[in-house]
């Protein structure tokens, strides 16, 4: 009896399927993964056997606020240190 191409893709499971090489356990990545999420990534982890699966980064607003200071902060503050510097730089050379 031959296999139609219909039937072949029913057996191939989606590309967000993850596996877990320990026991087997598989599943979609969003369905019964247990998953630890910290400030910057996520760990997968098998719900039958607690193995890891994969770690993934997050791109939470969260994440990006646990930075010690955002890229406008140190503009701001390292053009507000030259302005200062330059002032008194200047400042002596101009009561000459």
């Amino acid at each position: 009896m031959a296999v139609t191409q219909r039937e072949s893709r029913a057996d191939v499971p989606s590309k967000s399927t993850l596996f877990c090489p320990e026991c087997g356990h598989q599943s979609r990545y969003d369905e019964d993964w247990r998953v630890v999420e910290t400030a910057r990534t996520a760990r997968y982890l098998c719900p039958e056997c607690r193995t890891e699966i994969t770690v993934r980064p997050t791109f939470s607003p969260r994440a990006r606020h646990d930075t010690p200071a955002a890229p406008p902060t140190l503009w701001r503050a390292w053009s507000e240190s030259v302005r200062l510097w330059v002032a008194l730089w200047y400042r002596p050379a101009a009561s000459n």
